[in-house]
């Protein structure tokens, strides 16, 4: 099992949120690269 799969199942058990791990998901090294990342994609 991947990381984002683990994830996303751990929402889904917890919270009961659905998210597709192969594209609703996205896993950084931080903060700052995150955002970078989600900033830069809409550009």
């Amino acid at each position: 099992m991947g990381l984002r799969q683990a994830i996303a199942d751990t929402l889904a058990n917890k919270y009961g949120l659905q998210y597709d791990s192969a594209t609703e998901i996205l896993v950084t090294n931080g903060v700052t690269e995150g955002g970078f990342c989600c900033n830069y994609c809409n550009y």
